[in-house]
């Protein structure tokens, strides 16, 4: 899965310097879309600056589960039980799929490094080779979560120089227990810069200084994203196209039919990760047969094989986009689509809670129209009255020029951190 990182040399800078070795860290081994999406857009940002940038390999568990989940252990005894699972409408064989287009995406357009490592101690005998890290964005430095972001404040790292570029928390503060560690890692990197703009408050009250910028998937033009989708025909009729991370599909299922036979349409539905579990009881399994032949001959097509290609050609080819998702909005706002968002569970007295407050910060600044709706039902609705989301591409487009320019900015200061110490 890995590619050969000494046959593509970083594009040529117009200003003569040598570009920078920088290793990306971020959580990009996995399935879920934007977590693969920023890292690539990260590594074209930089690439595009003249630097020689790379992803470095780190996965979220020894076996790498997180992206190649069955493909790690495809026993005949494994494939029986899918097989099992396919016959209960579980999709194990479009899980499956996703998992290979994710992975065929890493080896063709991310640059990996030789090594890959799950904690900083496996690599204490690897040389690098690098100049410097740059941790972000996702959300690395969300404590008390499947992650310790120990690995992203860089404990435990070999000596070298990093920076910060959009990293997020996920949360609206730093659980006291943890400010030791943090402080720590803020210390650790030259510059910071970060997602939200809680976050800024959060570094700072730790004694550091940070930046708010663009998520990096803001920094990849919407040509260049397209330029990666296929040639392919349109969809005959129009399209709600949702992504959903935290809504049961099945509670918003007649909506969503409702809303497919009015409008003369189709609803193509995707997902975070995968929605199926097996069924654990008999309780379990009737209802998922239910749902199961709830899906025959309906308007609303499951797309639970799409990998990260097929996520932007959905979003591209939509008439109108429904989520409850941060880079669903991104992807959205770069192809200038009619969305609407949904508060995240356990958040609808205060949406400004938690990981949703980065969105709210961007619909603040960006969009105009009603982008947040209450429910699914609410959401259609509004599509059903004509209402549209837009967002201003002048004040996007500024905001991604500060962008690059805090992170040439910071660059720059690496570099003569580097020559100093020479």
């Amino acid at each position: 899965m890995k590619a050969d990182v000494s046959q593509v040399d970083a594009p040529p800078r117009t200003d003569g310097l040598a570009p920078l070795r920088l290793g990306i860290l971020t959580f990009h081994s996995q399935l879920n879309y934007g977590g693969v999406l920023q890292a690539f857009a990260l590594q074209e940002a930089l690439r595009e600056m003249g630097e020689d940038a790379i992803v470095v390999d780190k996965w979220l568990d020894s076996q790498n589960w997180f992206l190649l989940g069955q493909l790690c252990n495809l026993t005949p005894i494994t494939c029986l039980k899918m097989a099992m699972a396919e016959l209960m409408g579980c999709d194990k064989i479009a899980e499956l799929k996703r998992r290979k287009r994710t992975v065929a995406f890493l080896r063709e357009h991310f640059r990996l490094s030789p090594y890959h490592f799950c904690a900083w101690e496996e690599l204490r005998n690897k040389e690098l080779r690098l100049d410097c890290l740059v941790v972000g964005s996702d959300q690395v430095w969300r404590c008390e979560w499947r992650e310790d972001p120990r690995t992203f404040l860089l404990e435990g790292a070999p000596s070298i120089k990093a920076i910060s570029y959009a990293a997020s928390f996920g949360m609206t503060e730093i659980p006291k227990k943890w400010h030791e560690i943090y402080r720590a890692g803020f210390a650790r990197f030259s510059a910071i810069s970060v997602r939200e703009r809680s976050g800024v408050g959060m570094v700072r009250t730790l004694g550091f200084e940070a930046t708010e910028v663009l998520d990096p998937t803001q920094l990849v033009p919407a040509s260049q994203w397209r330029a990666l989708i296929p040639p392919h025909r349109r969809p005959r009729k129009p399209v709600l196209a949702c992504y959903f991370v935290n809504v049961d599909l099945f509670e918003v299922w007649d909506n969503l039919e409702a809303f497919a036979r009015k409008m003369g349409c189709e609803v193509h539905v995707l997902f975070s990760f995968h929605p199926f579990d097996v069924p654990r009881s008999r309780r379990e399994a009737f209802a998922h047969l239910r749902h199961t032949l709830r899906r025959v001959g309906s308007l609303v097509r499951l797309h639970c094989g799409d990998g990260p290609v097929e996520f932007l050609e959905a979003i591209d080819g939509a008439e109108w986009v429904l989520g409850d998702s941060f880079h669903g909005l991104m992807f959205a706002s770069l192809f200038g689509k009619n969305i609407r968002l949904l508060p995240p569970p356990g958040q609808r007295g205060d949406s400004r809670e938690g990981i949703f407050a980065r969105i709210l910060d961007f619909a603040d600044a960006y969009a105009k129209g009603p982008l947040v709706a209450e429910s699914v039902a609410e959401a259609l609705a509004s599509f059903e009255r004509g209402e549209r989301v837009t967002f201003d591409e002048v004040a996007l487009e500024a905001d991604r020029e500060r962008s690059r320019a805090w992170l040439r900015q910071a660059l720059d200061g690496v570099r003569r951190e580097i020559a100093e110490s020479r």
